[in-house]
């Protein structure tokens, strides 16, 4: 009887030890994520005017996420790159730029609350000018790189 008493025990603690509580995410240098953000806004505003797709999706996780209002949303980044690279063969765009309103630490990742602005012309010649604003939630890589892991954009009026 002791003997299985001691085991119960000993297996209890055993078990006890291995669903412990979850390890604490390690907090996130905002200071540092704001100007590693920041310059890939800035690379991702170049490469929108330059029409590289494959560089702007290298921007966005594997799984990454874009929404936009009453659209489906588009999952992965070939995906997203698709859908990048459908509108660079409908439009040359000659100017664009995002400017970040907050950045909010939450555990692993960064909430980036920000605006955007593009102007161009479409291949009938027709000029385009939009904007809005957009929230991004980031996620570290492995390698320490800020990537885009799910996006909301959203169109409103320019002013």
């Amino acid at each position: 009887m002791r003997s299985r008493l001691a085991l119960f025990l000993v297996g209890s603690a055993a078990l006890a030890a291995c669903s412990g509580q979850p390890k604490p995410v390690p907090a996130v240098d905002l200071a540092a994520a704001r100007v590693a953000i920041a310059a890939a806004n800035t690379a991702w505003d170049a490469n929108y005017v330059k029409g590289d797709a494959a560089a702007i999706a290298a921007t966005y996780t594997d799984d990454a996420e874009r929404h936009f209002a009453g659209q489906p949303v588009i999952r992965g980044r070939a995906a997203i790159e698709a859908g990048i690279k459908a509108e660079m063969d409908t439009t040359k765009y000659t100017a664009s730029a995002d400017s970040t309103d907050e950045l909010i630490a939450a555990g692993e990742y960064v909430l980036e609350v920000g605006r955007w602005s593009n102007q161009g012309t479409f291949k009938s010649g027709k000029p385009t000018h939009a904007g809005g604003w957009w929230m991004a939630l980031w996620k570290a890589d492995s390698t320490g790189a800020w990537k885009i892991h799910r996006e909301v954009v959203n169109s409103a009026p320019i002013k």
